[in-house]
């Protein structure tokens, strides 16, 4: 027989109170024994791993079984009081506490896999502007636009690099770079408005350097004829990563008229009794030059000539459309002689050479003859007199014939003139 002494009679006795436990046997001959327990009961540990939670992929986290524990048991086989893990799934601990009473708990790790692709670069044309977005977004809740614009979209027409944040729920973030390329618009030095000659076929060539153009008519060459008086339009193309960035521009092409110029006649003239000629050009232009003449315009007919010579006159209405016309002006006063009829060649510096005044004149020949009609002097040379010498022997005082034959320059086509007379050589 059993009997606990809460009068309980089975062999076991469960309870969980407390206190002082006795139990009293009873064999088959009535013969009893008894023992007894002190039953001490201890609060169990407890271990709380906190909420299951997320993490960004590549980060980890500190998982600690908190508390007054002399055995760890995780189910990574660690026996840690904690431990880091980076990787998802459920993480299992158990706790014994200096009672060897035992405890346990688990967390749900979940790893953030989050991301999205924009592409690498962006062409845009300069006074363009081009929409930032990204594309195949996974878990993005939030994005951030060079850290302070929070907007799903992004204008810009800056050139240079751009980030984007992306951000999960959790907090999660995944950052990446874009470049904006701004190719600048072709730009090119040309004349826009040409004057051209009626008479006159133009070939337009531009020095497009590295651009491209297309002419109205679809050519690509750099150059185009023209024929007629137009407003030629173009493109210029600066063409960069496939994308072409293009300038619509034209060339006025103006075509002139050149005046006509009448052969204007050789002009004779004595400049010995006038400073200036004037020649009036017959021509229907409205400004004039003479050869280059630092290009001094005349806007009359009546143009100046301050000496003689060849000139060639430029007559325009518009500067690239001259006519030309060559004009010849002599200086043809008359021919001026004067003969003395005496001189004294004795070398006391006064009247020792015969020598005529001689001036306007192309040609000239001076002979003296003595009485026998020999030629004892002759000269082409107006300013070279005779000394009165013959074969460098001084003649006897007496009287000589002279002769001299003059052309005019006007009459160079006409036979010499004659002046004879009679010189006395004086002692």
């Amino acid at each position: 027989k059993y009997l606990w002494n809460d009068n309980t009679t089975s062999s076991t006795l469960t309870t969980n109170q407390a206190g002082k436990y006795k139990l009293t046997v009873t064999d088959a001959n009535g013969c009893k024994t008894s023992d007894s327990v002190n039953l001490s009961i201890y609060n169990l540990p407890t271990i709380n791993l906190g909420k299951d939670t997320a993490i960004c992929k590549g980060e980890s986290i500190t998982l600690q079984a908190k508390g007054d524990f002399v055995q760890y048991s995780w189910n990574n086989n660690s026996t840690s009081a904690s431990i880091v893990v980076d990787k998802e799934g459920v993480y299992k601990v158990k706790v014994s506490d200096k009672n060897g009473c035992v405890a346990e708990d688990k967390i749900k790790i979940e790893v953030e896999e989050m991301d999205f692709k924009i592409a690498n670069e962006f062409n845009i044309c300069e006074n363009e502007s081009v929409t930032l977005s990204i594309q195949q977004s996974k878990n993005i809740h939030e994005i951030i636009w060079n850290d302070t614009l929070n907007k799903s979209t992004f204008i810009t027409n800056i050139q240079g690099v751009h980030k984007v944040k992306g951000v999960s729920k959790n907090g999660c973030f995944v950052t990446k770079t874009t470049f904006v390329n701004v190719i600048e618009l072709p730009s090119l030095e040309f004349e826009r408005v040409i004057n051209l000659c009626n008479e006159d076929n133009y070939e337009i060539q531009l020095n497009l350097m590295d651009y491209k153009i297309k002419w109205e008519d679809g050519s690509t060459q750099n150059s185009i004829l023209i024929r007629n008086p137009k407003t030629i339009y173009f493109n210029i193309i600066n063409e960069q990563n496939k994308v072409s960035c293009s300038v619509k521009d034209s060339i006025k092409v103006n075509f002139n008229f050149s005046p006509t110029i009448i052969e204007a006649k050789d002009q004779y003239f004595c400049y010995d009794n006038f400073d200036t000629l004037f020649v009036q050009i017959p021509t229907n232009a409205s400004h004039y030059y003479i050869g280059d003449n630092n290009r001094e315009l005349f806007t009359t007919r009546n143009l100046p000539f301050m000496q003689e010579g060849q000139y060639f006159i430029h007559a325009y209405n518009t500067p690239s459309c001259e006519s030309v016309q060559e004009i010849n002006i002599y200086n043809l006063c008359e021919p001026i002689i004067v003969i003395p009829n005496a001189f004294s060649p004795n070398n006391d510096g006064l009247n020792d050479v015969f020598l005529p005044r001689i001036e306007n004149v192309d040609e000239y020949e001076l002979l003296i003859f003595n009485r026998w009609g020999d030629v004892i002097f002759n000269t082409n040379d107006p300013t070279l007199g005779w000394d009165g010498t013959y074969k460098n022997q001084l003649v006897q005082m007496d009287v000589y014939v002279y002769l001299i034959r003059i052309k005019g320059k006007k009459d160079s086509h006409l036979k010499f003139e004659e002046y004879k007379g009679l010189i006395t050589v004086i002692k």
